[in-house]
C-alpha cells in the first residue's frame, strides 16, 4: 500500500509538471494557427515598415516593437539605478524594522493589479507629462520597481550575508564587503533581475495603455513627451474590432512580443550563466 501511495504521488508530480510545457506548446500552435492568415495576404516588408495604419492596409510593427523597447528599457534602468541602492540598504544598512515594513509595502506595491496603477498614472502622473511616453515609462516603473527590489533584496540577503560575515572576520568593514564583494559576486543574479524585468516591462499592457497616448510616434524613436504603441497597447486597442488580415497581424504581434520576451530572458539566462562561471 505505501508503495502504490508513493507511485500515485510521483505520478501526479510528474504530471503537474507536464502542464506547463504542455500549455506553452498549446499557445504557440494557437498564435500560429491565427497568424497564418496574415503571412498568407501580407508580404513581409509591408509588416516590417514603419507605419501601423490599418484603416489604410498599413500593418508595419516595427514602431510597435520600437515603442515597446524604448518604454521597458527606460523604465528597466530606472529600476535598477533605483531598486539596487534600495535593496543594498534594506538587506545590510536598515534596522529590521525598516527592513521588514519596507519589503511589506513592495510586496503589497509588486500585487496591485495593473488597472488600478494605470488608473492612478492617469489622474497623478499625465498631469505633468500627459498622455506620453514619459507616463508609460512611469506606469511600468511602478509595476516593475517593487519586484525587482525584492528579488534583488532575496538574493542580497541570502548570499551576501555570508560573504559580509566572512570579510568581518578578516577585518574588511562592512560597507566595503557589500560594495566590493558582495555586489561584484552577485552581477550575475543582478542580470538576471534586470533581464526579467525588462521582460515584464515589455509584456505589460493595461497600466500603459492608459497613459501612453495609444497613437503612432513620429521618427524611429519616439520622445518622452509625446503619444506613442506598443506591441501589448496596440493589441489591447485593435483586437475587439479587428477582422481579416487586420486580427491576423494582431496575432502577429503577440507572436514578436512573445518571441521578444523568450529571447530577453534567453540572452540574460546565458550572460549570467557565463558572469557565475567567471566570477
Amino acid at each position: 500500500m505505501t508503495g502504490l501511495r508513493s507511485t500515485g504521488r510521483t505520478a501526479l508530480i510528474f504530471s503537474m509538471g507536464l502542464i506547463p510545457p504542455i500549455a506553452v506548446v498549446a499557445m504557440v500552435l494557437l498564435l500560429a494557427a491565427r497568424t497564418l492568415p496574415a503571412f498568407h495576404g501580407i508580404e513581409i516588408g509591408v509588416m516590417m515598415s514603419a507605419v501601423w495604419a490599418p484603416e489604410t492596409g498599413a500593418f508595419g510593427v516595427t514602431p510597435l516593437l520600437v515603442g515597446t523597447l524604448f518604454c521597458a528599457t527606460v523604465s528597466t534602468i530606472l529600476c535598477v539605478l533605483i531598486g539596487v541602492p534600495a535593496a543594498v540598504r534594506l538587506a545590510f544598512f536598515a534596522p529590521a524594522f525598516e527592513s521588514k515594513l519596507t519589503i511589506l509595502v513592495l510586496t503589497v506595491l509588486s500585487s496591485l493589479p495593473s488597472v488600478l496603477v494605470g488608473l492612478m498614472c492617469l489622474e497623478l502622473i499625465t498631469q505633468y507629462f500627459g498622455l506620453s511616453v514619459a507616463s508609460g515609462v512611469v506606469a511600468l516603473f511602478l509595476m516593475t520597481w517593487p519586484s525587482f527590489t525584492i528579488l534583488f533584496f532575496a538574493r542580497l540577503r541570502q548570499d551576501g550575508s555570508h560573504i559580509v560575515d566572512a570579510a568581518s572576520a578578516l577585518g574588511i568593514p562592512e560597507h566595503k564587503a557589500v560594495y566590493r564583494l558582495v555586489l561584484l559576486k552577485l552581477r550575475g543574479d543582478l542580470t538576471l533581475a534586470t533581464t526579467f524585468t525588462l521582460g515584464k516591462a515589455a509584456g505589460e499592457a493595461m497600466a500603459v495603455s492608459f497613459v501612453i497616448g495609444n497613437v503612432p510616434h513620429t521618427g524611429f524613436l519616439p520622445t518622452l513627451f509625446e503619444g506613442a504603441h506598443t506591441l501589448t497597447t496596440m493589441v489591447l486597442k485593435n483586437h475587439g474590432a479587428a477582422s481579416g488580415e487586420h486580427l491576423g497581424m494582431v496575432y502577429v504581434a503577440i507572436l514578436i512580443l512573445g518571441a521578444l520576451i523568450v529571447c530577453i530572458n534567453a540572452i540574460g539566462a546565458i550572460l549570467a550563466s557565463k558572469i557565475m562561471k567567471n566570477r
